[in-house]
């Protein structure tokens, strides 16, 4: 029963050093708005804090895996979305706020109000067409020093929607296709995709087959925006690992896709039997795996935190092997690692399994 008052007073101390800061409204949509404008908007910011915290907010574009999301409402569709970056079209009055304990006299559906953080759209003469759409982070800024507690922050996000008029023409086209070897048993493969549109349009990922003399293999390209009028190379490199490549020419085709169509590759590219260009940093790409992690976590860091240590905490109250409590808390959290990050999804698999190989040889 000790034990278990002092985890609970453990978990107490721990969520006694969280703060959370909260945006109102968490998201806006300002309808059609006209080139050659400016509009003043304002954010409400709200926190628990028993401190002073500055905050220094900072616009960008609103991650893919929420636009996607969102495809259903009726302030936005994918399918008129502009990529254009509006980052530049968002000017704060101040660099820096002060989220006070105290808060203003001001409250906002209720709720006391920390910091007024007021920003203006300056939406350019040249706007292209359709939904366009930006998130506002606040970029809590600490300061350490004696006496200074580690704090952990929970933080929400403001989404800014709007639509500029016109017509969204979006048209992507693969112009050449060319191979690289970059080593025995490895390939770069380049293809220049142009934006015939009116729009910035983001290229995903697709499969591509290549065909040779007895060989039959796959990989993956693609994941990038490209602004209309202009050429972006995409580049990714083949590899069969072990097995080496042989020179000759190669049939590659194929298709990237974009939100409302698909790019085609259809190519024969010749690879020479010497090393073309040195190996990089480049994704290697085989059998059609492709990277799925997500990138931007739509989860507080902190909650995470949070879990690790309460369920850590639990699992100890009910006399666990402090071992096993460890390994369990670091197989889930090196898994959140790999599903918030760029990293492959299958690596979570690959972590689980190792998790249970351990346990049997050691446990058994």
């Amino acid at each position: 029963m000790k034990k278990l008052l002092g985890v609970l007073a453990a978990i107490f101390l721990v969520s006694q050093a969280s703060a959370y800061i909260g945006i109102m409204p968490s998201q806006q949509n300002l309808g059609t708005v006209e080139r050659g404008e400016t509009y003043e908007l304002n954010l409400y910011v709200t926190s628990d804090t028993s401190e002073p915290i500055t905050v220094q907010p900072g616009a960008s574009r609103l991650p893919r895996n929420i636009l996607e999301g969102l495809d259903n409402v009726d302030y936005f569709s994918m399918d008129g979305y502009s990529g254009e970056p509006v980052e530049s079209w968002i000017d704060f009055s101040q660099e820096e706020y002060v989220l006070r304990p105290e808060g203003f006299e001001q409250r906002v559906a209720g709720r006391e109000v920390n910091a007024n953080i007021s920003y203006e759209l300056d939406v350019p003469r040249n706007a292209e067409s359709g939904y366009h759409a930006a998130q506002i982070q606040l970029n809590p800024q600490f300061e350490t020093g004696e006496g200074t507690s580690v704090r952990t922050v929970g933080l929400s996000s403001y989404s800014v929607f709007f639509r500029v008029p016109g017509e969204v023409d979006r048209r992507l086209e693969v112009t050449d296709v060319e191979a690289l070897r970059s080593g025995e048993d490895a390939a770069l493969i380049r293809a220049d995709v142009t934006n015939t549109g009116s729009v910035t349009t983001y290229l995903e990922s697709g499969d591509v087959e290549v065909q040779g003399t007895g060989l039959d293999d796959s990989f993956n390209m693609g994941g990038m925006y490209i602004e209309p009028g202009s050429t972006e190379q995409v580049e990714t490199t083949w590899s069969l690992f072990q097995n080496n490549i042989e020179a000759g020419n190669y049939r590659i085709q194929g298709s990237l896709s974009y939100v409302t169509g698909q790019a085609f590759l259809q190519e024969t590219v010749s690879i020479t039997d010497f090393i073309q260009i040195q190996p990089s940093d480049q994704q290697i790409s085989t059998g059609g795996v492709l990277p799925e992690g997500q990138g931007d976590s739509s989860i507080p860091v902190f909650l995470i935190v949070m879990f690790l240590v309460t369920t850590g905490a639990i699992m100890y109250a009910f006399e666990i092997d402090p071992l096993l409590i460890i390994m369990a808390m670091g197989v889930f959290g090196v898994s959140m690692f790999i599903y918030f990050s760029s990293l492959p999804v299958y690596g979570i698999a690959i972590v689980l399994l190792a998790a249970a190989g351990m346990f049997y040889y050691g446990w058994l």
